[in-house]
């Protein structure tokens, strides 16, 4: 049964991805894409995706055939983060300053797995939606000034 839940797993990420990516090479401002993914994210909270995801990683403690598989799927989500906030540095002609690589990604990195988190806990039920709109205040701000 886990092998079945992680190719479904698999397959489900792989054509998530590729959602995001098309999403992130659309031709807008970073925060209509923002905007886009957070909608995105909740499609993925309803669908579960979310919960399955943190149930494989904590599958993956125990079974390292599994934790790898795990993390060569986070290792893709992140690789499609640290391409689309690169790109908005440069949009909004922002500094990575030390932040390089892997850390131009770490905010989506952040707010995914904890909204993952929230949605998985009945007692925090305005957790995305906080995390959510103060992830976009500052975007707002640049689009502003842009």
């Amino acid at each position: 049964m886990d092998e079945v839940m992680m190719q479904t797993f698999e397959r489900f990420t792989a054509r998530l991805i590729v959602r995001q990516r098309a999403m992130y090479a659309a031709d807008v401002p970073f925060l209509q894409k923002w905007r886009t993914a957070m909608g995105f994210l909740d499609e993925d909270l309803a669908a579960g995706y979310p919960k399955v995801w943190l149930e494989l990683q904590a599958l993956g403690w125990n079974r390292p055939e599994m934790r790898d598989r795990v993390a060569a799927m986070t290792a893709e989500w992140r690789g499609v983060l640290t391409e689309a906030f690169g790109k908005a540095a440069a949009e909004y002609h922002l500094d990575p300053g030390p932040v390089s690589g892997r850390g131009v990604g770490e905010p989506g990195d952040d707010l995914q797995p904890g909204s993952c988190c929230s949605s998985a806990c009945p007692a925090s039920p305005k957790a995305i939606a906080s995390c959510s709109a103060g992830s976009t205040t500052g975007w707002y701000a640049l689009e502003a000034g842009k």
